[in-house]
Parts: C-alpha cells; structure tokens; sequence
C-alpha cells in the first residue's frame, strides 16, 4: 500500500507539472465514487510509470502526445496538451514541426485540424514564448533599433498599433508598421501576374497607411507578399528590430522567436488588461485633440 501510495504521489507531481495545477485540481474534483479509481490508475501507471521514467524528457513526450493524439483525432486531449505545452515553455517551433511531421503520417486534414486547434490555444494562452517586455530607452544611443508592428486587418489592429506606438515612444525608437498580402494557394494571380501584385500590393498599403495616418503618423509602412511568417522575418532582419510587437495567429512570433523579443497583443491578454491598447489610442487621441 505504501509503494501504490508513494506512486501516486509521484505521478501526480508529475500530472501537475505537465497539465498545470488548475487542470489537475479541477479533475481530482471531479472524481466520483464510480472514476476515482480511474483516476489513481492514470495517475499512477501513466504520469508515474510513463512520463516518470528517465528515458525521455518531459519536452519530448510533449510533442509524442500531440503527434498521437493528432493522428488517433482526439482532439480533447490534443488541445489539452497543446495549451499545456506551450504554457510550459516548448518552442513553437518545435510543435509547428510536429504538426508538419504529423501531416505526412497522419494525413493533411488531420494536420489542418491539429493548426487550427493550435492557434486558437494560442490566442488565449499568455506563454512564455510571447513575452511581456519591459521596454524603456536604450542605453546605446548610437544605435536605436526600431520596433517593427505585424499589422493583421481584421477589428484588433487598433489594440496591436496602440501597443507599438506606445513602445516605440518608451524606446525613443522609430516605428516600422509591417503588413503581409497572403497569396491563396498556388495559383494565385499575386504569384505570377505583376499587375495584380502591384494593384493589391498598393492597395493594401493605402489600407494600413490609412490606419497608421490617424494613430501613428510618423511610422513607415511595408507591405510584403508572402506568408506572414517570411514577410515579417525578412523585415525584422532588414530593420535589425529590438521588438516586435504582434496579435492574431502565430506566424508572425514564430518568425520573431529567433531575431528579437516580442510583445503580443492577444485576445485573452486584453481582455485581462481591460485592452491597454486601446487605452493608450485613447490617450493619444487626448493628445491630439488638446
């Protein structure tokens, strides 16, 4: 009894590590006379004897569950672990890459489940790979790196440019307002007619410098076609950014994870916030009016 004991306190320090004390505490109380001795089963045989043994890291067996579960299509627990992963601090890189490895083997609609799912997660999830930056003025005055602001159209532009405008200022840094024009698919008319390009490239740029003139006047405005993870990457290269400020899906910090830190501006993070971005448009609209 002692040993089945010991365990199960192993497998629920474990449990709790991997998943998150809310998730576990909200199981363990919801268990029943007729789960609970299921509950001691998983917690003892999975998360002590399988996620406790030393053969593989705790990272490892994170994205071995997202592939499996992606390919058996359970997506209860592929979301679970998903958030679970990347609120504990796996590289979202590295879960891209499991996706991508699972649409080979699993098949392309399960891949297309498995990003979609992803991404919601992540626009809830504040995790360690989107960062809260203290931003403040540089040191080296020499060299002031800009802040660079992936701008998606679609009702939370607004919030994402306050946020940019507001670090740039901390920064003393100038403002590189950065928008991608995505192709649909392979035959898209941005990908072989340079008319069209042209035409949908200059229109998308009055479209942001129309939002940019009101909020940030002073900002340059770059439209790239491409996906927005290169669009925003070769950017962030060309301006050598010290921030990249962001909301919506994951392209664009998965482009910035390697080349500078990034401040995202995510649905549930403003929420929480009482949505400092628009705060602060409304603090600048107080300057601009007095």
């Amino acid at each position: 009894m002692t040993d089945r004991s010991d365990d199960f306190d192993r497998g629920l320090a474990n449990r709790r590590a991997v998943l998150g004390d809310e998730w576990v505490d909200r199981a363990l109380g919801n268990a029943t006379e007729f789960n609970a001795d299921f509950q001691s089963l998983i917690t003892r045989y999975a998360w002590h004897e399988i996620w406790g043994r030393p053969g593989l890291d705790h990272e490892t067996r994170r994205l071995l569950v997202l592939g499996m579960t992606m390919g058996l299509a359970r997506w209860e627990e592929f979301e679970l672990h998903c958030r679970a992963a990347i609120r504990g601090g796996v590289a979202l890189e590295k879960i891209q890459e499991t996706l991508l490895q699972g649409a080979i083997y699993c098949g392309v609609p399960a891949a297309n489940t498995a990003f979609h799912i992803a991404a919601e997660v992540l626009a809830e999830v504040a995790c360690p790979v989107l960062i809260e930056w203290m931003v403040s003025a540089p040191v080296n005055r020499a060299r002031t790196q800009p802040v660079c602001c992936a701008l998606e159209l679609g009702g939370s532009e607004l919030e994402v440019l306050g946020e940019a405008v507001w670090a740039a200022s901390r920064m003393e840094a100038p403002l590189k307002v950065i928008s991608a024009l995505t192709p649909e698919g392979s035959h898209s008319a941005l990908l072989w007619d340079p008319d069209e390009r042209t035409r949908a490239t200059a229109e998308r740029l009055a479209r942001v410098s129309e939002v940019c003139s009101r909020w940030a006047p002073e900002a340059e405005v770059q439209v790239g076609v491409g996906a927005p993870a290169y669009v925003v990457s070769r950017a962030l290269r060309l301006h050598g950014a010290g921030l990249l400020v962001t909301g919506g899906g994951p392209d664009a910090p998965l482009a910035a994870e390697s080349e500078c830190p990034v401040l995202y501006v995510g649905g549930a993070r403003a929420r929480r916030a009482g949505h400092p971005g628009a705060g602060r448009q409304a603090s600048m609209e107080q300057r601009r009016t007095a």
